[in-house]
């Protein structure tokens, strides 16, 4: 049998007889099998979790029920969250049964579609099975399922359906959608919509798009009523940091070369793609390849993220289809050594997705990028979790619960969703990353040489919230006080829709305000 296996007619003439759904059914099952091994809830999720719980509780789309503050970035995943939750009251159950079950969906769909023959499906499933930032971002309870679900339903449509206005129309749909669940996500997909319109160059197209891009829409038009803003909280305070441009962008390279050293499968099959794409001379395609390195470029320039991989898990899978499209993938030499190369990368990642031999020694944290499910997998693992008591053995959870036992109403600290969920809408807390405060948000950060994405310390204002349930009155500085007083008519008032709430929406987002903060900091540069 080696024997005859030995040239590539013989390999080919094995697989022949193994149909494409046979392969995909069997990958299937093992992804299965290694996202119920891997299976971990990051911190990051419970943010989102406390607002769930405040929601489906009637306190409202609050992480502090004393104010309107989106600290989520996944409006739609939040959404869908609290309908689970809604009837199941267990986070843990509630994260790793949606996120595995929209996992197992979008790569039944990926085989499926895209997999073709025999030869597609063990590439694109190997391509999957060996990315790191694929597999731990599969699960985690963020966003990301969602993202892959929805990029593959796009990219289906659009790459093999004529682009007609109905077409159109449910392309616009399903990129609204993507930027209902995470709004910068949307990069991926402009250059394809931008064929689409240019393709229909009509009223009638025009009009098909607005309607698709609905859903986004109404989201951003509640947002700004219901909060006051168009973007999240979070997107305040990681911008409005004061770090310099070129900082971040050095960060960003930093971010890539760690996914290269962590995952080098992952990036491998990115670059491998965008080459293809391009040299396939197909106008869709090159265009999906555009939008890869339009999220690509704009990762970097933000710095990336402090989770090692997460912003690559979607142009991954998105890779992985343009690979399967551009090419007659067969068991020729030449694949076959692309796909040995696949595997020899996703085994020699730090953490192997097929090995899970992780302890609290592994929790490396390099320029400030961490393997996120290394640090959280030995508390919020599916294998390791005590479902008897169903309570995380974290130290963030349990100081959370201890808040909670001593009926504490406050808490100033940097943000941690465990401890914020766990001890309950009792306890508001001044997040000192300013995610979950809107005032903290908008200050500069003082850790500008030495920092991690999207932990940027703020110091305390005095006088803020230095007394219990202070609304700002005690803030010292006379510019920063009237600059709070303004902004708690957005956070605080019940009357949503009053003329001066309205009018204070309008002069916040334009910029009215910024001379009071100005003033403030021009007073603590003098001091």
């Amino acid at each position: 049998m080696i024997e005859r296996l030995k040239s590539t007619s013989d390999v080919e003439a094995v697989w022949v007889k193994i149909s494409s759904r046979q392969v995909v059914y069997l990958s299937v099952l093992i992804l299965f099998l290694i996202l119920v091994r891997t299976a971990w809830v990051a911190d990051d999720a419970f943010l989102t979790m406390r607002t769930v719980d405040n929601f489906v509780n009637g306190y409202g789309l609050r992480w502090n029920v004393l104010e309107r503050v989106q600290i989520y970035t996944h409006p739609m995943w939040m959404f869908l969250l609290s309908a689970l939750y809604i009837f199941i009251r267990d986070p843990f159950i509630v994260f790793y049964g949606l996120t595995i079950l929209l996992s197992l969906i979008a790569i039944y769909i990926f085989g499926t579609t895209f997999a073709t023959s025999s030869a597609k499906a063990v590439l694109g499933f190997s391509i999957l099975i060996f990315s790191k930032a694929f597999i731990d971002y599969s699960t985690s309870g963020l966003e990301n399922p969602l993202t892959h679900l929805l990029i593959l339903v796009f990219l289906y449509i659009f790459l093999e359906k004529d682009h007609s206005l109905m077409i159109g129309f449910w392309l616009f749909f399903i990129a609204s959608l993507m930027a209902f669940n995470r709004m910068d996500t949307l990069l991926i997909l402009i250059p394809a919509l931008t064929m689409i319109l240019y393709e229909n160059r009509n009223i009638k197209m025009l009009a098909y798009a607005g309607l698709g891009f609905l859903p986004f829409i109404l989201w951003e038009l509640f947002s700004l009523l219901y909060y006051g803003f168009p973007f999240p909280n979070t997107a305040y305070a990681k911008l409005g940091t004061g770090i310099s441009s070129l900082l971040l962008l050095q960060q960003g390279i930093r971010y890539v070369i760690d996914s290269i050293q962590r995952d080098p499968a992952t990036l491998f099959v990115i670059v491998l793609a965008i080459v293809l794409a391009f040299k396939s001379r197909s106008i869709r395609l090159s265009l999906v390849a555009i939008g890869i390195v339009l999220y690509f470029a704009y990762v970097i320039k933000i710095g990336g993220d402090f989770m090692s991989g997460r912003f690559f898990s979607a142009l991954l899978l998105a890779a992985a289809v343009l690979i399967l499209k551009t090419t007659d993938i067969n068991f020729s030499r030449a694949n076959l050594v692309i796909l040995g190369l696949i595997i020899a990368l996703g085994l020699s990642a730090s953490n192997p997705n097929l090995s899970n031999h992780l302890s609290p020694d592994d929790n490396i944290r390099k320029f400030g990028i961490t393997d996120e499910r290394r640090v959280y997998f030995r508390t919020l693992a599916l294998i390791n979790l005590n479902w008897k008591t169903r309570l995380p053995d974290h130290i963030w959870a349990q100081q959370g619960l201890e808040h909670k036992a001593k009926g504490r109403v406050l808490s100033i600290g940097p943000s941690s969703g465990l401890f914020a969920f766990y001890a309950g809408p009792n306890l508001h807390v001044v997040d000192t990353h300013g995610l979950g405060d809107p005032l903290l948000a908008r200050l500069p950060a003082y850790n500008t040489s030495n920092f991690i994405i999207g932990h940027f310390f703020r110091a305390v204002p005095d006088g803020y919230w230095k007394y219990k349930r202070s609304f700002g009155d005690q803030i010292k500085d006379k510019n920063l006080r009237e600059y709070y007083q303004k902004l708690s008519i957005l956070i605080h008032s019940e009357k949503l829709f009053s003329r001066g709430r309205l009018l204070t929406i309008w002069r916040f987002n334009t910029g009215y305000y910024d001379y009071l903060l100005k003033a403030y900091l021009a007073d603590i540069a003098a001091r």
